[in-house]
């Protein structure tokens, strides 16, 4: 999920010190996209709460994949929400 929300970063225009409007508004909901992310590994990894953590993360999933194609226009193939023994481990090994 990450390396998706990196590939969409990369997509928007920064070669201002300062946006414009369109620019602002992919950088705000990406912002938004990235701290439901990092609140999906801290429910799994700090409040060990993984049914809240997989919740986060299919939420900034859906998010991130409504940003990819409506707002960048790239279509994008839906992978399936992760198991949770699989998203803990990943959190894990992202430490």
């Amino acid at each position: 999920l990450l390396n998706q929300y990196k590939r969409a970063f990369c997509s928007i225009d920064l070669t201002s010190a300062t946006p414009d409007k369109d620019t602002q508004k992919k950088l705000d909901l990406l912002r938004e996209i990235k701290d439901f992310i990092d609140a999906a590994k801290i429910q799994v990894e700090i409040c060990l709460n993984p049914e809240k953590g997989i919740a986060l993360y299919a939420y900034a999933k859906k998010l991130l994949e409504r940003f990819i194609s409506v707002t960048l226009n790239i279509p994008l193939v839906s992978v399936p929400v992760l198991s949770i023994t699989i998203v803990s481990t990943l959190f894990k090994a992202s430490k």
